[in-house]
């Protein structure tokens, strides 16, 4: 198979990263009672939810509760908190100044605007129908991924070893099932169901394709509702109102039930489209996943031999309802009570199809969340809603100075993570760039609701007591990542409604992070650690040798 020039930047580092480790294959004196290792990951999960919705948990985020060994305090240690670098974070055990993903979609270059995180142009989308060459934002792959993930590198040590990432978010499934995953299939919004694409095969197999065929069924012949489920006694604790200001409307209304349009069988092509986007903020979005997830591990016959073979499973309705309604609100309430539900089932399903001592499972969080800054004002905050016009007021009078003094315009690309540069320009004008960085550092400090700059130049050796720079330099990859870093105040949401993430203050930091199954003692910690620490930690339990190169350590 064809690779992209940046695959020898990621065989280099798989060299650095698995060499010493594909010696230790031979070293193993027995093999690891484990079978199969499962990372679930959701988004916009912090431990707060879960600490307030324990008393009503009764299936699988009980049991990771009760029986698993949690680590209270795990923070994403890199700024850039977004989806994209989260995933693969968690995934490869090293900080994205290494596995590269540093956003969801970064600045381009010269002649390119942006670059989404997993966008291809050199491979297809694959459907039920086989390729569908030239679809609109179907083109998807791991060929920005520039270090080995879990899968990748179990892979390594066990030829045979079988690696099957699935989930709604295209993003999220390959950043964490890595570039050599077996089966890697995501949602799609236009109604094709679970999709792949030509990176990783040209036909989808059998259990997918049946999937796909079946998926309207809940919401069409079962009748499926989102009900108003919730326990009285957690509404009354709570205190929160189901209606709240700041809320995205869904499909017209705010409250619970929610309910599908009422499409007649057999669907056309654009009620599919319809449906397949009203389930996205939908517990049934994590259901659907957890189905599929469940149909890998049989048809795949995963954890049924002597090599360890790896499962991602990306759940992202909290991520979705999160942002539209916030942590509290009840829609986040009844989605994680539904997770549970579906997780214990999932759990149940690896007891039987692969055994209680035979898997082990990590769960986390992409990112975490900010509450409603309508709801955080109400108690005190001081929390504001922005928007890039300030940015962009004193980015048009910088442009301004730069052509009264004719010195040109060397601005390239901006958004509220920051500014890029055209390295280009700056040369034909004999500028040195490092002094531009520095002077638009200084141009951009005092804008509103700026809590500080940061050039990429002070990223390269940031003092220990800098904990933000320390933060940045961990989520900055050069040609990546903007020249000037822009960072917002503390309970900032840069959009009109709803909530956000992707800053660096604890609140978008701090994850749950979970492990259970063979080999874990139940138990809970309060040592300070980082999400690069899972994919030790996890390899360590499960009795298997820990790759030297990597940022993270076993947590014991």
């Amino acid at each position: 198979m064809w690779r992209p020039p940046s695959f020898l930047a990621f065989l280099l580092a798989s060299f650095l990263l698995l060499t010493p480790n594909i010696r230790a294959q031979a070293a193993l004196q027995e093999p690891s009672p484990v079978r199969l290792i499962v990372l679930v990951v959701t988004g916009g999960v912090t431990p707060d939810q879960l600490a307030r919705h324990a008393p009503w948990f009764e299936g699988g985020l009980k049991r990771l509760a009760t029986q698993g060994l949690g680590f209270r305090n795990a923070h994403h240690d890199h700024a850039v908190t977004e989806s994209t670098p989260g995933h693969a974070t968690l995934a490869t055990g090293v900080h994205p100044r290494r596995h590269g993903l540093v956003a969801d979609t970064w600045m381009g270059t010269e002649g390119r605007v942006s670059v989404e995180s997993v966008q291809d142009d050199e491979v297809q989308l694959v459907t039920n129908a086989g390729i569908v060459e030239h679809a609109d934002k179907g083109t998807r792959s791991p060929v920005h991924l520039l270090a080995p993930t879990l899968g990748d590198y179990l892979k390594s040590l066990f030829p045979e070893s079988k690696s099957v990432a699935l989930g709604m978010r295209d993003r999220a499934v390959i950043a964490s099932g890595g570039r050599e995953a077996d089966v890697a299939v995501w949602w799609d919004r236009r109604g094709y169901g679970f999709v792949s694409s030509t990176w990783y095969a040209d036909e989808l197999l059998p259990w997918v394709k049946g999937l796909n065929e079946s998926w309207p069924r809940p919401l069409i012949r079962e009748g499926y509702r989102w009900k108003a489920d919730l326990p009285a006694d957690l509404l009354a604790r709570s205190g929160i109102a189901d209606e709240r200001s700041g809320e995205i409307p869904f499909h017209g209304g705010r409250s619970l039930p929610r309910i599908p349009p009422d499409l007649p069988l057999p669907l056309s092509v654009e009620d599919r489209l319809r449906l397949s986007q009203w389930i996205l903020p939908t517990p049934l979005a994590d259901r659907l996943t957890l189905e599929a997830a469940r149909a890998a591990v049989t048809e795949m016959a995963l954890g049924q031999d002597e090599a360890v073979d790896f499962l991602f499973v990306g759940l992202s309705a909290s991520e979705t309802v999160g942002a539209m309604s916030g942590p509290s609100s009840h829609e986040a309430s009844s989605i994680l009570l539904a997770l549970d539900r579906e997780l214990g089932t999932f759990f149940d399903h690896l007891d039987a199809a692969v055994g209680p001592g035979s898997w082990l499972a990590a769960f986390s969080s992409s990112h975490g969340i900010l509450e409603l800054p309508e709801e955080l004002a109400a108690r005190g905050y001081d929390t504001r809603r922005i928007h890039a016009g300030a940015v962009s007021q004193r980015l048009n009078e910088v442009r301004r100075d730069w052509g009264e003094q004719g010195r040109g315009d060397f601005y390239l690309n901006h958004s509220m993570n920051g500014l890029r540069l055209s390295a280009h320009k700056l040369e034909e004008a004999g500028l040195d760039p490092a002094e531009m960085r520095a002077e638009m550092r200084r141009r951009f400090r005092d804008v509103e609701a700026m809590a500080t700059v940061y050039a990429s130049d002070e990223l390269k050796e940031p003092p220990a007591e800098d904990v933000l720079a320390r933060l940045f330099a961990h989520a900055y990859y050069p040609g990546r990542s903007p020249d000037v870093f822009f960072v917002s105040k503390p309970w900032t949401v840069d959009r009109q409604l709803g909530t956000a993430w992707g800053s660096p203050w604890p609140y978008d930091r701090h994850v749950p992070m979970s492990f259970l199954g063979a080999g874990v003692e139940s138990g809970v910690s309060y040592e300070p650690c980082a999400t690069v620490d899972l994919v030790p930690t996890l390899l360590h339990l499960a009795g298997l040798p820990v790759p030297e190169g990597l940022d993270g350590r076993v947590l014991e």
